[in-house]
C-alpha cells in the first residue's frame, strides 16, 4: 500500500551516505553444473494444470509425484557422464507433455517437447 511505500522511503533516506553498496560478487570458478540435484519448473497449460509428474533418468523411473498443481519437481543423485532426463506431466484435460534432455558432462542438449492431446 501506498503507506508502507512512503514509510519505506523514508528509511531509504535515512541512509543515504551512511551505507556502502554490496561488493560485487562473482559466481564461483567451476566449469560443470552441480550433479546432485537438479530442479525442474512445471509449466501450466492455459485452462488447466499439472496434476502428475513422472521423471525419468536413462529410461529409469526415478520420481514420481501427483498433487493438486504441481509447479517444480526436484531429482537427485544423478549419474556421472552423459545421461538422459525425462520428464512426463499430465494435465487435468488428460494432456501429456513429454520434455526430453540430455546432459553430456558439463553441457545439456535443448530440450525436446512434445504435446499428445488424448481425446
Amino acid at each position: 500500500d501506498l503507506r508502507w511505500m512512503r514509510r519505506a522511503l523514508e528509511q531509504a533516506r535515512r541512509g543515504l551516505g551512511r551505507t556502502t553498496p554490496n561488493p560485487i560478487v562473482l559466481p564461483p570458478n567451476r566449469k560443470c553444473v552441480d550433479r546432485r540435484r537438479f530442479t525442474f519448473k512445471i509449466h501450466q497449460p492455459k485452462g488447466g494444470r499439472v496434476t502428475r509428474v513422472t521423471v525419468f533418468v536413462n529410461g529409469k523411473r526415478v520420481l514420481r509425484v501427483r498433487g493438486h498443481r504441481i509447479t517444480r519437481v526436484r531429482i537427485k543423485r544423478l549419474p556421472l557422464g552423459v545421461f538422459r532426463v525425462k520428464v512426463v506431466a499430465v494435465t487435468t484435460k488428460h494432456t501429456t507433455t513429454t520434455s526430453i534432455r540430455t546432459y553430456r558432462g558439463c553441457k545439456k542438449s535443448q530440450p525436446v517437447t512434445h504435446v499428445h492431446h488424448n481425446k
